[in-house]
This record gives structure tokens, C-alpha cells and sequence, in this order.
């Protein structure tokens, strides 16, 4: 729904020479195409949809018979930091609550494999990705996703204006500091085909 993201997705791949992909802004609850795609990719989407269930079907049905789906998805419970820092855990609770609060689920990477076996993916498989940051821009996702949320966490009255500076400008000096680690959120994967005819 990003038109932005979008934009600079048509960028690269028209950058890159790659001419077999589409680009369309839609809302996923309103979707409803049948037997379209040969590949379908979803990224830390179904963690943010009140009605994840409502979407699922939808992603099998869009496939042609056999058509390849592959989710990925986060279990935010499993965010770790070394040393400990109680700004990286106050943004972990902040991260999870708003999202809980707004109807999504940021621990819903463990739930996916049960969800598409559910719906009739079939060929599935399973892979948990923990990806790991000592140095570089992987590292500062924690500072740049709360300064992303902030409005949001201030909108749902779960940190005064004060704190939340007082988080951000810990986090900042957290991720700067060279002997710092930040591992996670896991990264569920999951992938499968629709049914052959």
C-alpha cells in the first residue's frame, strides 16, 4: 500500500534489467484474483493484518495449480541484544504492544507453517532465519523501527514524548557502540505450492 516503497522497487529492477515483474499498490483484504501467479512473495506483511486469516486463502487461490508461495514473517519474542540495554528492551515490549494494540501479531513467524498447511499448501517447507548484526546498517533497524513507530506508540499512550527521546537517543548510542550485537527479530520462512489440477 506504500506507493513510495514502490516507486523505488520499480527503480531497481528497471536498474537491474529485470522486466517479468509487476508492480501494483492494492489493499490485500480487498484482493481477489484466481489462478494468476506463478510466484507469490510475501514479507512481514501478515504480522501487521488484523484479519491474516481472511488473507491466507486469498494468496493460495491467486496461484496457478501449482504455483510456488513463499512467506516470510517474524516472531519478534526472540529479538536479543549483547549487552543487555534496557532502551533495546523497552523497545522490543513498545514494538510488540502497538502492534498487538492495532490487531496484528508480531509473533506470528512460529503460527505460519500450521496456517498454509491449514489452507491446503502442499510441498511445504520450513526454515528460521536469525539474522545477526555486529556491524553496518543491520544493526541500526532497532533505532530506525522506533523512530518509525513513533507516532504510533505515542498515539496509543504506551510512552510520554520524554521517554521516548530518551529511548531513541539510547538506542542510537547502543547501535554505535562496537561491541554491541543485535540479533533478531527470527524469521520465519515458509514456502509450498498451490494443488495441481
Amino acid at each position: 500500500m506504500d506507493s513510495v516503497k514502490l516507486e523505488l522497487a520499480r527503480e531497481r529492477v528497471t536498474k537491474e534489467g529485470i522486466r517479468n515483474i509487476e508492480f501494483r499498490q492494492a489493499n490485500v483484504l480487498e484482493w481477489d484474483e484466481d489462478s494468476v501467479y506463478d510466484l507469490i512473495y510475501v514479507r512481514f506483511l501478515l504480522t501487521h493484518l488484523p484479519e491474516r486469516e481472511r488473507v491466507v486463502p486469498k494468496l493460495l487461490r491467486a496461484l496457478r495449480p501449482g504455483g510456488a508461495l513463499a512467506v516470510e514473517d517474524i516472531n519478534f519474542e526472540g529479538y536479543v541484544s549483547h549487552p543487555a540495554n534496557s532502551a533495546h528492551d523497552r523497545y522490543v515490549a513498545l514494538y510488540r504492544e502497538v502492534v498487538r494494540r492495532r490487531g496484528g501479531n508480531a509473533d506470528i513467524g512460529p503460527k505460519l507453517l500450521a496456517m498454509f498447511a491449514r489452507a491446503g499448501l502442499q510441498d511445504f517447507g520450513l526454515n528460521i532465519v536469525y539474522p545477526e548484526h555486529k556491524e553496518g546498517s543491520g544493526k541500526e533497524i532497532s533505532v530506525l523501527t522506533m523512530i518509525g513507530i513513533s507516532e504510533a506508540v505515542l498515539a496509543e499512550k504506551l510512552i510520554e514524548e520524554q521517554e521516548l527521546r530518551d529511548v531513541v537517543a539510547e538506542l542510537d548510542r547502543y547501535t554505535r557502540d562496537p561491541l554491541s550485537i543485535v540479533c533478531g527479530p527470527r524469521v520465519f520462512q515458509v514456502w509450498g505450492r498451490r494443488a495441481s489440477v
